[in-house]
């Protein structure tokens, strides 16, 4: 199960980097584990505008998704409310929701050997608990290149101090590109917090749905929300992808 709801998720990695020393906040190059955003944009500048566009778009629907968020959840308890069974909820994340829930009630077996989809589910939150972890507790170190050509480095330091390098070749436009990849870069890095702060809200009003007030199923329900969030964002991208090719 694939829980990538973005190509952006991928584009922060964490790397262990030699910072150069006007970007070390001290006096001497230092190597450290950063969390690392890398642009490399094609030297056309309408084709490198049309790149930081495109993902700037993904990024807007990614937020339209989450703002949509509490209200579809709230259509979705008002049809389990009215006893609605996830046989006649049209495929999609209300249904695999629903099965999750019934899961965690009990009323779903699996064969021997078969996984189950909240082991699924829970495996792959781990994994996006830890790689946001590192995106929030490591230098962010975003980059800016055009076609391998470093244009800018910008280090965020811990306490929100900021530097960048510069190409010394670097145009105007060049650092507007930069600039815009910064804008982006940092964008993303806060809507995959606010993704989990609204997992965690929905977490509480699916609990209320299982009647759910602690114990095994309070544990289960937060990757099961985070799970919805994510396959509404991706129905969200896949439905985009496809009013753009009509």
């Amino acid at each position: 199960m694939d829980q990538r709801y973005s190509t952006l998720t991928d584009m922060w990695q964490t790397t262990a980097e030699p910072l150069p020393a006007a970007l070390s906040f001290g006096n001497e190059a230092t190597a450290t584990s950063v969390s690392r955003w890398l642009m490399d944009l094609p030297a056309n500048p309408s084709a490198a505008m049309h790149r930081l566009t495109s993902l700037e778009m993904e990024h807007q629907t990614i937020e339209e998704g989450l703002v949509s968020l509490p209200d579809r959840l709230e259509r979705l308890s008002n049809q389990v409310n009215g006893d609605v069974s996830f046989a006649v909820v049209p495929d999609g994340p209300e249904k695999e929701l629903l099965q999750a829930m019934a899961e965690i009630r009990g009323e779903v077996s699996f064969a021997p050997g078969q996984p189950s989809t909240l082991q699924s589910v829970g495996e792959q939150f781990h994994a996006a608990m830890q790689h946001l972890f590192r995106l929030l507790t490591h230098l962010a170190w975003i980059e800016t290149r055009s076609e391998g050509v470093l244009l800018g480095q910008t280090i965020i330091g811990w306490g929100g101090d900021t530097q960048t390098l510069w190409n010394r070749n670097s145009r105007t436009e060049d650092r507007a590109l930069h600039q815009r990849n910064l804008r982006l870069a940092l964008a993303t890095r806060l809507t995959q917090l606010r993704l989990l702060i609204i997992a965690t809200q929905a977490a509480a009003k699916i609990s209320l749905l299982l009647g759910s007030s602690g114990g095994v199923g309070a544990v289960l329900v937060l990757p099961v929300a985070w799970n919805y969030v994510n396959q509404i964002l991706r129905e969200l991208e896949r439905n985009k992808t496809l009013t753009s090719s009509i």
